[in-house]
């Protein structure tokens, strides 16, 4: 068990908790690196661990992070830094309180937010292979401080918590004093229940999605593994489920999700018969053609075009230009499984760009324009020049990273290794293969 602790009022709280009840864990330290006394705040809690026989790490927040803004910039960082700790179940604990949870309902009010975002800070949630906890969303930012008063403890007072530049800071200091000053004498209890309700509907839209995504998945087993959805199932539903099911089907390719004009405009757009149109908002690109809407994050990239040299299959790993492959590992939900004929394993391959007039040998031998597959594949204009192929020697193309082929050469239902590309943190993707027998979550 590791615990996020900056040292600060509530994570020295849930410290000294833990230390009294007689868990054992992990105290680790973010170092932002933003303050001039930060490396005091750091060795501080070096101090605090110690003196209680708590194993401590540091961790320090890389200068290149990007984000919406200081705030988001930095609970990015922290929580990137605090994932690599964890290992498989592991729990990461957060000191966040009621009082936060109701900041975090009234921030995400003000920008717009659905239910996802209404629902503020979950109990619990996955954060890479292990598990996000934060225990304390019941009790409130006095009780914490009382607790340590009573005890004679110390904790940091970091000034950005009272830095007005901030909007969780104004929320905190203006907007919730006004509302008790308004008649509201503990605005934070009902703001946090109305949060904890809407996590309930959000609950119940996940178990909806799931089960048409079951249902979509049987309708079309060879469709529920493409990073595509038909047009012809989402006008099956209503318009209001219709953008459910989007959302829901976002989150669940782990894609950011539209606000409310992108989501009409989304709507709109695969609600009737659409060629070729293409759509982003933040972080996401979407191509709507042949009755398809497909999806990616929007700094996808395999990096430059142009030949890639060759692969042995039987080499356990390769590198490319943009992304990777080695053997072993899961596949991710909702990505497309490649089946490489054992046939076409035993002499090497080679991965290539499309280019100007390449042709390639269709099953029956003939050579086709590859620009009339990408075509008919619904490869969009933007994503053809750096879409990696995987050729054989006798120039037959046996799959296109990341896109469905009706008829792939070298595919089999059966064949002794499962190919699929798979995104890391940056985006860049990379080449899995599995062994038959290890299963797929």
């Amino acid at each position: 068990m590791i615990l996020a602790f900056s040292g600060g009022r509530d994570s020295t709280a849930l410290f000294w908790a833990l230390h009294a009840i007689g868990q054992d864990f992990v105290a680790a330290h973010v170092d932002h690196g933003w303050h001039p006394r930060s490396a005091e705040w750091a060795a501080r809690c070096a101090e605090v661990a110690a003196s209680a026989g708590v194993p401590f790490v540091l961790r320090q927040l890389g200068k290149d992070l990007c984000g919406e803004g200081p705030e988001d910039v930095a609970r990015r960082g922290r929580y990137a830094a605090l994932q690599s700790l964890l290992g498989p179940g592991q729990f990461l604990l957060t000191a966040q309180h009621r009082d936060d949870q109701a900041e975090t309902f009234l921030l995400q009010a003000l920008r717009g937010a659905g239910a996802a975002g209404l629902a503020a800070m979950p109990w619990r949630r996955p954060l890479g292979s292990g598990v996000l906890a934060r225990p304390l969303l019941d009790c409130s930012g006095q009780t914490l401080q009382g607790y340590l008063h009573r005890r004679g403890l110390q904790w940091i007072e970091d000034p950005a918590n009272r830095d007005p530049r901030f909007a969780r800071s104004r929320v905190r200091r203006q907007f919730i004093p006004a509302l008790v000053r308004c008649g509201w004498s503990d605005p934070a209890t009902p703001i946090a229940r109305s949060a904890a309700n809407l996590a309930d509907t959000l609950q119940v839209e996940a178990d909806w999605f799931r089960r048409m995504w079951r249902d979509y998945c049987r309708a079309c087993p060879e469709k529920g593994a493409e990073p595509r959805l038909s047009l012809a199932f989402l006008r099956t539903l209503p318009e209001s489920l219709h953008r459910v099911f989007l959302r829901q089907y976002l989150r669940h390719r782990r894609l950011s999700p539209p606000n409310h004009e992108d989501l009409q405009t989304l709507l709109a757009r695969t609600a009737q018969p659409a060629h070729g149109q293409r759509l982003a908002w933040p972080g996401v690109e979407a191509w709507v053609q042949g009755g398809w809407l497909w999806l990616w994050p929007a700094d996808l990239h395999w990096g430059e075009g142009g030949p890639q040299g060759t692969w042995w299959p039987q080499a356990p790993e390769g590198v490319g230009s943009g992304f990777a492959w080695s053997f072993g590992g899961e596949a991710p939900a909702a990505t497309r499984l490649h089946r490489l004929d054992p046939a076409v394993l035993a002499r090497p391959l080679r991965w290539e760009r499309p280019q100007p007039g390449m042709r390639y040998v269709d099953a029956a031998g003939h050579h086709r324009p590859l620009k009339k597959l990408l075509l008919e594949a619904g490869v969009p204009p933007f994503l053809r020049p750096q879409l990696p192929l995987l050729w054989d020697a006798r120039d037959r193309l046996l799959l296109m990273l990341g896109f469905p082929r009706d008829k792939g050469l070298g595919e089999t239902a059966d064949g002794p290794l499962r190919l699929w590309p798979k995104p890391n943190d940056q985006w860049d993707f990379s080449l899995k293969f599995e062994e038959p027998g290890l299963g797929v979550r």
